[in-house]
């Protein structure tokens, strides 16, 4: 996917940063592709040292980014509402300075999240929602000169080095057993619950999976075309709404036919409703698993493949994603989608309610297209007759 960015210098502890702003209402958990703006005079992507993102809804720190930004060495993440970081999810930020994860909704920190850091100075997490930190996440941190914890849940501390912040309140040992303490007091709890429910999901998975082959207690026959598939009807009731619907319905339905639904779709629809195990597709094939789960009312695949739609979404297939995610109500992709139409067609004045009216967009883009062409052909025409002369 794409990106807007605001260039801009900032002096942060005696020194200036060239930081890229991002503010995008969404940030999907999908790689980053490219990132547009109008560098400050003299200014390039080589001079970037930071990109910061800023009120941006995200569900994991964006990737890709290294491959864009060279030479950066601070990453911010500022009330963007992220929940979770893990070691895999900042392993391309291995080489960076400075990280700041502030005021979003973080409860817990892995004790490997920094594995493989050589470089990192700063730290904060302040303003989060922290109740558990795993022991000797900062112990591999050798150059560490700020760790900002204040604010949150469960932990008060700030160590800094830089006389500017006054409000620090620890030396590194005193943070460390601030960690130490809560752990103490919390973290066997913790880790007993989560280990619990992570082993009872594969459990549960795992033997839902063997049903798949297993032709024993199948009630339930869904016929796609000339293909039939036997599945179980408890199943389905429990994983897909309008399944649910049809069968609450009608409890002594045996069979359906469904249309619509391309039938190497469906497998792995069905897959998925069994294994909880998402589909590896892409092209046009995300687009049929995005309209197949929305129809089948199955919201986690459908919030899947929109993920994956927009790390794909593009000037080409935009409209028709518009027109899927107002079929199926995924405002996200909705949002997206129409940002992409206007940019291709700037000379459009699009009015914000054509979002929810694609085939208004479409029947507006379509004449425009074709005026477009009538007067490229014109100009040819005019050309012709210029040399003629």
């Amino acid at each position: 996917m794409s990106l807007l960015c605001t260039f801009f210098e900032e002096t942060v502890t005696n020194e200036t940063f060239y930081i890229c702003l991002i503010d995008e209402k969404f940030i999907p958990p999908v790689s980053v592709m490219d990132i547009i703006g109008e560098h400050a005079v003299g200014k390039t992507w080589e001079d970037v040292q930071e990109v910061k993102f800023h009120h941006c809804e995200m569900s994991k720190v964006p990737q890709g980014l290294t491959k864009l930004v060279p030479n950066m060495t601070n990453l911010t993440i500022w009330s963007s509402s992220l929940k979770n970081v893990n070691k895999n999810d900042l392993a391309e930020y291995k080489f960076l300075k400075k990280i700041y994860f502030m005021h979003n909704e973080i409860e817990f920190l892995p004790g490997d999240l920094f594995e493989g850091f050589t470089n990192l100075e700063v730290v904060s997490f302040m303003g989060n929602k922290l109740k558990i930190i795993e022991p000797n996440v900062f112990d591999s941190l050798k150059k560490l000169k700020h760790v900002n914890l204040s604010k949150n849940n469960n932990f008060k501390k700030f160590y800094s080095k830089y006389p500017e912040y006054i409000n620090r309140n620890a030396t590194l040992a005193e943070l460390k057993g601030e960690v130490n303490h809560v752990i103490c007091k919390n973290f066997q709890l913790y880790k007993n619950i989560t280990q619990k429910e992570a082993e009872k999901q594969q459990t549960i998975f795992y033997d839902i999976n063997k049903l798949i082959t297993d032709d024993s207690y199948k009630d339930f026959k869904i016929q796609i075309g000339d293909q039939i598939f036997s599945v179980h009807k408890f199943i389905l009731v429990a994983r897909s709404s309008t399944f649910a619907e049809i069968i609450k319905k009608n409890p002594e339905v045996e069979n359906i036919n469904l249309y619509g639904i391309p039938n190497d779709i469906f497998e792995k629809v069905l897959k998925y409703i069994y294994t909880d195990e998402f589909p590896n597709v892409d092209g046009l094939n995300l687009l049929r698993l995005f309209a197949a789960a929305g129809r089948l009312k199955i919201n986690e695949l459908k919030n899947f493949a929109a993920t994956q739609i927009l790390g794909t979404l593009n000037a080409d297939n935009a409209i028709e994603v518009l027109k899927l995610s107002n079929r199926f109500s995924h405002d996200e992709l909705r949002d997206f989608s129409f940002d992409e139409i206007k940019k291709k067609f700037p000379k459009i004045s699009f009015k914000d309610r054509w979002k929810h009216e694609p085939d208004t967009v479409q029947m507006i883009t379509d004449r425009f297209m074709e005026k477009e062409e009538a007067k490229r052909l014109l100009d040819q025409e005019f050309e012709k007759i210029r040399r003629l002369r």
